[in-house]
């Protein structure tokens, strides 16, 4: 009987200690859990692995109103990551502000840092220039505050906002050396470009791409042809992060007769060759001896523009699919544009990108 009572009393006991306990000190010594709750960055809580605290940008420009992310992990002596907790500071926050993931905003024009720190590891600094708002519709257009943007083409202004966003990952347009916009068939080709006039489809005079189809040719087409394979491999982040992008562009007609169809193009060491249409206009379009149906059966052909952000899935379940290891010269995007001479084909803001959640 009595070693009944006396388990009983130390069970009581326990009890009594551990209720106490969660309202006592929470100090390393008494309840190392509770400590480091409380002062995650103290050096007691850092994997003792830790070596030193790497940023992916040391320095960024944003713009005043607009956000940019700057990511950071611990390593050990190796550059391996490992366990710890980070925090941010900016160390003026009336010129930018950095949140506990360490995404910066701009809150004036200035120059300031952002510094993460870890424990007694030596502090990481990113410097941060905030500029003001550029001039025009660029800055407040949605589709340019999203992340990891992927151009084929963009107005210069809207490209010049990218980035100072520091958010343009790859730039897949023509740089005349390894990357290049080719009309089909060669000279005089199949279209012929136009000059613009008016606003584009950020509501910018800032110009847009423009073309007619040439007479005598039984079809017209062009392509953004690219054998720059660094940047053809960056593009596998695309399908990699497939649930995320999305794919960007305006298009605009006055024939409500006649669409233009979009390709885009993959040559994957493996799999060979993928690929997804894209028809813009009010009809079918026909290529090869197959009809294409319009994306959108509500598309107005009154010279305004369309705009869409489609989802990467619908050009992924045709199949297209981007991988590193290409080693082949590829058309990124071609379109065609039919065979009736004086068929215009005009569009605008064609890129790939995350959008802001």
């Amino acid at each position: 009987m009595k070693n009944k009572v006396f388990l009983l009393n130390l069970a009581l006991a326990a009890i009594l200690f551990a209720f106490t306990n969660c309202g006592g000190k929470c100090t390393w010594e008494e309840d190392p859990v509770c400590f480091c709750e409380k002062n995650p960055t103290n050096e007691l809580c850092v994997d003792p692995k830790a070596d030193r605290i790497e940023v992916d940008r040391t320095s960024v420009t944003v713009v005043v109103g607009s956000t940019v992310k700057v990511n950071a992990v611990l390593k050990d002596k190796n550059g391996n990551v490992v366990g710890g907790t980070i925090t941010w500071k900016s160390e003026a926050t009336g010129t930018a502000l950095v949140s506990a993931d360490g995404t910066i905003t701009g809150m004036s024009v200035g120059k300031t840092n952002v510094v993460a720190s870890c424990g007694s590891l030596p502090p990481a600094f990113v410097e941060v220039n905030v500029t003001g708002v550029i001039e025009g519709g660029y800055s407040n257009a949605p589709s340019l505050q999203g992340f990891d943007y992927f151009v084929i083409y963009l107005p210069q202004g809207a490209m010049d906002y990218l980035n100072i966003r520091n958010q343009l990952f790859a730039y897949l347009g023509p740089d005349d050396m390894e990357r290049f916009l080719w009309i089909w068939p060669g000279d005089p080709g199949t279209l012929a470009g136009e000059e613009t006039s008016g606003k584009n489809s950020f509501g910018v005079a800032d110009g847009w791409m423009s073309f007619t189809v040439n007479s005598g040719w039984t079809w017209s087409g062009a392509g953004y042809f690219s054998r720059d394979f660094a940047i053809n491999d960056k593009m596998a982040k695309i399908s990699q992060e497939a649930d995320k992008y999305y794919l960007h562009i305006a298009y605009k007609t006055m024939q409500a007769d006649r669409s233009s169809m979009f390709i885009f193009n993959a040559k994957n060491p493996g799999i060979g060759a993928t690929k997804a249409n894209l028809v813009l206009g009010k009809v079918p379009f026909t290529d090869a001896g197959t009809t294409y149906q319009p994306y959108d059966a509500n598309f107005h052909a009154d010279g305004e523009w369309n705009v869409y952000d489609i989802p990467f899935s619908y050009l992924a379940n045709q199949g297209l699919i981007y991988r590193t290891g290409n080693t082949e010269g590829e058309n990124l995007m071609s379109f065609l544009c039919g065979a009736i001479a004086g068929t215009t084909c005009e569009y605008d803001a064609v890129f790939f990108y995350k959008k802001m959640q």
